[in-house]
């Protein structure tokens, strides 16, 4: 592998882990903050509101954390243990609540019982995917320059990739993509088969915003 292939994959596996960030705490934004009101009126009192909530906060992040095993990103067991550990210690260090911690610790657990999927798998899916949105930059001559602020960089990578934003969009265009691009017969079917198996698992969207991260990086090299 060259340099600039594995490069390719440290960045994307790095803007895979910022959207998986982004995605715990817009959890806890949607749930605590703009659907507590919901909440408490569904329960009646703040204590059954407050059970409801964390509830539910450990039920959204094993189905993000579920996705994420069954996509084959992470390569072994020991990288699944190694993410569990980064995240109990980002929780402590932001001095996350006692009872958001908690949910986080179950949320892991239950997401233990989706097995890990195939790495190799994993990795010629996302090197089909890369592929793919480097190919609807093709003739685009405002890509922000390397000093532009993250901020403009993921502007910027939206509104090429606002057409095909919802899933079912940005699935027919990728399968388009990988059935014209003249790969192996088997690599195409296997690409195909994995990405409409994550397509039909909650929190697909966890891949979209790791396209839309890593292609607004992109700018900055």
């Amino acid at each position: 592998m060259t340099q600039e292939h594995d490069q390719a994959v440290n960045d994307w596996q790095a803007a895979l882990q910022v959207a998986l960030a982004d995605a715990i705490e817009h959890l806890q934004v949607l749930i605590f903050d703009e659907g507590w009101d919901a909440i408490l009126a569904q329960t009646g009192n703040q204590e059954d509101a407050l059970r409801e909530s964390v509830a539910t906060y450990e039920r959204e992040l094993a189905r993000l954390f579920g996705i994420l095993r069954a996509s084959g990103a992470l390569p072994s067991s020991v990288a699944w243990s190694t993410l569990k550990v980064d995240l109990r210690r980002a929780a402590l260090d932001a001095e996350t609540e006692i009872s958001l911690r908690t949910a986080l610790e179950t949320g892991l657990y239950a997401a233990e019982s989706i097995p890990l999927g195939e790495h190799a798998t994993y990795q010629r899916w996302a090197s089909a995917l890369r592929s793919f949105l480097t190919s609807r930059l093709a003739g685009a001559s405002d890509q922000p320059g390397p000093g532009a602020a993250d901020e403009d960089r993921l502007l910027w990578a939206y509104q090429h990739l606002a057409d095909i934003e919802e899933h079912d969009a940005f699935n027919a265009a990728f399968i388009a993509w990988v059935e014209a691009s003249g790969m192996e017969r088997e690599t195409i079917a296997e690409v195909v088969n994995h990405q409409q198996r994550l397509l039909s698992l909650p929190r697909f969207d966890l891949f979209l915003n790791t396209s839309l991260r890593w292609l607004a990086g992109s700018t900055g090299t």
